[in-house]
């Protein structure tokens, strides 16, 4: 009966292990993703901002943006 109840165990800790082991393939493919789509989004701010100041010149730029609010 001991045995049995030992075996029923290790096959339960296998499977948390497994299903945990899931959750976190699932959570790694998550997470790179999000920074992918981070990444991308980062490139076009920063494209944006360089078209932004060769069109309106340096004053207009993400960067002074941001100064001209901290000012206020």
């Amino acid at each position: 009966m001991v045995a049995a109840a030992s075996t029923t165990t290790v096959e339960k800790q296998e499977q948390w292990m497994k299903w945990l082991e899931e959750q976190m393939n699932v959570m790694f493919t998550v997470v790179k993703k999000l920074t992918e789509r981070l990444d991308d989004c980062h490139e076009r701010v920063v494209v944006l901002e360089t078209e932004a100041t060769r069109m309106t010149g340096p004053a207009i730029s993400v960067g002074n943006f941001e100064a001209a609010l901290e000012d206020d």
